[in-house]
């Protein structure tokens, strides 16, 4: 028997349990050498990979999401490698995570690459020189997201050409773009603070909406309405942002014709953005202009806002948000999640880090996830459709607020369906393949996000769990109305030897646990989990 002990949410760095042995990569004394893959159990739900020496780094992380009832393992990028078949390290990994795939049935869902690429090698994929100034490679995670698809049907080292894809993408990608052990802990220290501990206030239903201009509206030589404003982005997008949410809107030009410029409407600069920010907000959205990877640094990969008295210079771009601004960040857990519509800011590859992934590390803020590009994105804005970035911009904002409030399952969701209704009726579907290949998740690929009113869970649970098989039924309210909460996710855990059960409450609000612990601890952890709700941890 063993009793249900409440710790609070520093439990998650106070004790150490014994994970999987999959986290660490030496046999027990005395026992049969195993392989990596036979470590892991067939049922992961979720594989993290990490650097050498950074297992204990990572490892609140892995504890919290077992906590949470998702199948957790971590494993060494070297040993993967090791044991992993290919002709270079991320086709190695990649029939690793391959081989976890099949063994589990498709169990497994998520991935996170716990290191920057320099520790933990992308993928280059292949569009080819076909004009329209996007880029032949680019680096994408998403290679890995197709278990069991070498991306290179004909063997000739060149990954993703025409056919070679696969976007059938079951398993969800993440990157902590980290390249130290202490980053890491940072990364996931941060992310443990946003979804564990979140702040009371409105800052869960603010959105920060930012569009610049691509060229200058006063000039009719230069600017064309239906693709040279991003404010045309804000307003489409913006429809499927609920009521309940705050809208802060910031733009270089607020009308569509051109011929009206003036500074006095245009409210998108360095100052605005940053004094929006601070407060906090569930979401920071941009689309517009940035600057390309071959600018000096800080304009690298940095976005761009527009400001010229006349409105007729298309030489009047300043920076709008570089990777130095993460020292102005400075909001706490009250972290955005930034969706990033334009070229290269996503552009991870770089080894002095000069790009947004900064923003991703600061020490009292950042942003709790970015989606952005890692090279030339594609606008796709034609007189007669939308094809580009600008359509998954809004298709992104409108999967978040009408499924889960998860990054990656809106991301996922939407690669699957952008490939299968844009491709084949795109003008340039080159393009689209370069926006399929270039915007990545940098964050948690199993996160959600907070967006709305952060509510409270009721929950009513027996004392004592016994060892054996035994029957555990919890009870979950909404703490305000008393009303079922359905779906929400109740998981028993042991922290001795990580073992734990799970289950969905069901129209009662009713979860029926059916357990099998081998108990030599007096206690036993209760997780219930629910988007919306601030985590119940006893």
């Amino acid at each position: 028997m063993s009793r249900l002990i409440w710790r609070g949410t520093l439990i998650l760095f106070l004790i150490t349990p014994l994970l999987f042995s999959a986290l660490h990569n030496t046999p027990a004394r005395g026992s049969p050498t195993r392989t990596l893959l036979e470590e892991i159990p067939p049922d992961t739900e979720y594989l993290m990979v990490y650097p050498r020496g950074w297992a204990e780094n990572l490892q609140p992380l892995v504890v919290w999401w077992n906590r949470a009832g998702i199948r957790t393992v971590a494993v060494e990028y070297e040993s993967a490698v090791g044991e992993g078949e290919g002709r270079d390290p991320p086709e190695k990994l990649h029939s690793l995570i391959s081989e976890v795939y099949e063994r589990g049935g498709g169990a497994l869902r998520y991935l996170l690459l716990a290191g920057d690429s320099e520790v933990i090698p992308t993928r280059e994929l292949y569009v080819g020189e076909v004009g329209e100034d996007l880029d032949e490679f680019y680096p994408s995670d998403i290679y890995y997201g197709s278990p069991g698809s070498s991306w290179d049907t004909d063997g000739d080292g060149i990954y993703g050409e025409e056919g070679e894809w696969d976007f059938s993408l079951p398993v969800m990608v993440g990157r902590f773009p980290a390249s130290s052990p202490d980053e890491l802990s940072r990364m996931v220290r941060e992310e443990l603070r946003y979804l564990t501990e979140p702040q009371e206030g409105n800052w869960s239903r603010r959105v920060v909406m930012a569009g610049s201009l691509m060229d200058p509206p006063n000039n009719p030589n230069l600017y064309e309405a239906y693709k040279d404003n991003a404010f045309k982005a804000l307003k489409e997008t913006e429809v499927f942002i609920p009521t309940y949410m705050n809208k802060v809107e910031l733009t270089d030009y607020p009308y569509m014709e051109g011929g009206n410029y003036t500074p006095s409407v245009d409210t998108l600069n360095h100052t605005n953005l940053i004094s929006s920010l601070l407060p906090g907000a569930a979401l920071f959205l941009f689309a517009g202009q940035s600057f390309y990877a071959d600018n000096p640094p800080p304009l690298d990969n940095s976005l761009a806002e527009y400001s010229d008295p006349l409105g007729y210079s298309r030489y009047s771009f300043y920076p709008l948000l570089t990777y130095l601004d993460g020292e102005n960040l400075t909001f706490s857990v009250r972290r955005p999640f930034a969706y990033i519509s334009s070229c290269d800011s996503g552009r991870f590859t770089e080894e002095d880090d000069t790009n947004l992934e900064r923003l991703l590390l600061t020490a009292e803020g950042g942003f709790s996830g970015i989606v952005a590009s890692t090279g030339v994105s594609y606008r796709g804005e034609t007189l007669n459709g939308s094809f580009g970035n600008w359509w998954l911009f809004k298709e992104f904002v409108r999967r978040l607020f009408q499924g889960p409030p998860r990054p990656a399952e809106a991301l996922w969701q939407l690669k699957r369906h952008y490939f299968a209704s844009i491709y084949p009726s795109c003008p340039f579907p080159e393009g689209v393949v370069a926006n399929l290949y270039s915007y990545v998740l940098l964050g948690d690929p199993a996160m959600w996000l907070w967006l709305g009113d952060i509510r409270e869970l009721e929950v009513s649970c027996p004392s004592y769990v016994y060892s054996g098989k035994s029957t555990v039924e919890v009870e979950v309210k909404d703490g305000v109305y008393g009303t079922p909460v359905v779906g929400a996710r109740v998981t028993l855990y042991n922290p001795v030897d990580g073992e734990f059960f799970t289950a969905l409450t069901g129209e009662g609000g009713v979860a029926s646990l059916a357990t099998e612990f081998n108990l030599t601890t007096d206690v036993v952890y209760l997780t219930v989990t629910r988007e919306s709700y601030r985590p119940y941890m006893r």
